[in-house]
């Protein structure tokens, strides 16, 4: 998905006052990162803060979020190999992300009809992680074949 700044903006906070586009309502993390074992974050509508203590993982859910929605550029994640994202000597790592999407008939011109082939309403985003490296995308616990296939809308796996 491309656009401009203000155009991606008015698609995750709303544009002049109209809902979202989409919502984060929940984030789930397996061994990830500094999370070992399975660890569930509730989102509320608007803004939200995380705070905590140095140490305490604030960034590793941020870098959950990015993960999740595909981006693929090792350094944003602050690691050497991809290995380095699961906690420890884990097997796999996993992420997944439910949203809430609206319709887009309210939003800027240009807006996909879908966004990720999300729809309207509940839906999930996740990934798995293997120390190999090897990641399997999902959409609506849907396996993708590839990350481009998150931004497509296409739901062949």
């Amino acid at each position: 998905m491309t656009g401009t700044v203000e155009e991606l903006r008015e698609i995750a906070t709303g544009p002049r006052g109209r809902p979202p586009f989409m919502q984060l309502n929940e984030l789930h993390v397996t061994n990830f990162k500094s999370f070992r074992g399975s660890h569930a974050v509730a989102f509320s509508p608007g803004v939200n803060c995380i705070t905590g203590p140095n140490g305490a993982g604030k960034s590793n859910l941020l870098e959950a979020i990015c993960f999740a929605m595909g981006s693929s550029v090792l350094a944003t994640f602050r690691v050497k190999q991809w290995k380095d994202l699961l906690n420890c000597a884990e097997k796999e790592a996993s992420i997944k992300l439910t949203l809430t999407t609206a319709s887009t008939s309210s939003h800027p011109q240009g807006c996909e009809e879908e966004y990720m082939g999300l729809g309207q309403g509940q839906a999930s985003v996740g990934v798995t992680l293997a120390p190999s490296g090897h990641r399997v995308y999902y959409v609506n616990n849907r396996a993708k074949a590839k990350k481009g296939a998150l931004n497509s809308g296409d739901d062949r796996p």
